[in-house]
């Protein structure tokens, strides 16, 4: 496998948690296995779709371990390790390192100056020795977005090859300007991805994107438009992609509580638990419309458990 190529649906298991609240380290890998019978490119673990931010150091460790071992290089593992506190990030990164992981990915701390910022990655990446994703995060996340600028001065500072994820303020604008300088230095950035939960998938693929990162529930179809394009079958890609549409969008309304209930719909868990987080709950309105929304694209999920 080489590490120096990643491209492709690197998607993001969910996290199971039991009925007091305990993470069920069983059904998030089952989640992760769903994956891999998806057939996606990379699997990302854990960030803020897998709710990173409630888990504890503990659990981010134990979770990271047994997703590598459950994967055992089939596909790449990128492993998130955003904090607020640098030393916990530095913690998970060369805990993760350690236990095999293929590259590392952090978001910039929302409370961080961008200078600050800049310094936080470059810690990080004194640390570790695999690529290091660089995930720009915006408003939406609570985030103050970095601009090309300031992530071209981390690029340029690092030891280790990099990649960007971009989901800033102005993402689209920004994508295009870092596939031009990934172009220019193809040495250094080694490609960006997308995020945004696929929404724009085809403007970023436009733009430059080698690949995106979404959340699990519907990985089978995303990875099938994603290799529908990447073999130049443009119109079957954008067919598929306008059927999805919808539940993509609903998605965006309704977070992780919907992830978990197409997860739960499709066998992969066995509830829709999450920890507090102010998650915008379904309510029965909202439960009618995915049921309407899931009759649109069941003849293209693959995946039957």
């Amino acid at each position: 496998m080489d590490t120096k190529l990643f491209r492709g649906v690197f998607a993001i298991p969910q996290v199971a948690f039991k009925e007091n609240d305990a993470l069920d380290y069983e059904q998030t890998l089952r989640c992760v296995q769903f994956l891999l019978d998806c057939n996606v490119h990379g699997i990302v673990v854990p960030v803020y779709a897998s709710e990173a931010g409630t888990l504890t150091e503990i659990e981010r460790n134990e979770l990271v371990r047994l997703s590598l071992e459950l994967v055992d290089k089939r596909v790449p593992v990128v492993v998130g390790v955003s904090s607020e506190r640098i030393q916990s990030a530095l913690s998970l990164a060369e805990f993760a390192c350690a236990h095999g992981a293929d590259a590392i990915n952090t978001a910039n701390p929302t409370a961080l100056s961008m200078g600050e910022v800049v310094s936080y990655f470059k810690r990080i990446d004194e640390v570790i020795d695999v690529p290091l994703f660089i995930q720009n995060l915006g408003p939406a996340f609570g985030g103050k977005s970095m601009t090309a600028e300031v992530m071209i001065r981390i690029i340029e500072q690092s030891k280790n090859q990099c990649y960007v994820k971009e989901e800033g303020a102005d993402f689209l604008k920004v994508m295009a300007q870092m596939t031009a300088y990934q172009k220019s230095c193809p040495e250094k950035l080694l490609g960006v991805f997308g995020g945004q939960g696929c929404r724009f998938l085809f403007e970023e693929i436009r733009r430059g994107s080698v690949g995106t990162m979404p959340p699990s529930q519907l990985a089978d179809v995303m990875v099938d438009i994603w290799n529908l394009a990447a073999e130049d079958k443009q119109q079957e890609a954008f067919d598929l992609f306008t059927k999805v549409l919808p539940l993509l969008l609903f998605f965006g309304n309704n977070k992780i509580p919907s992830y978990k209930e197409i997860l739960k719909r499709r066998g992969v868990f066995t509830n829709t638990r999450c920890r507090p987080l102010n998650w915008p709950m379904m309510d029965d309105m909202a439960h009618k419309d995915l049921d309407f929304l899931m009759e649109q694209i069941e003849p293209s999920l693959r995946v039957r458990l």
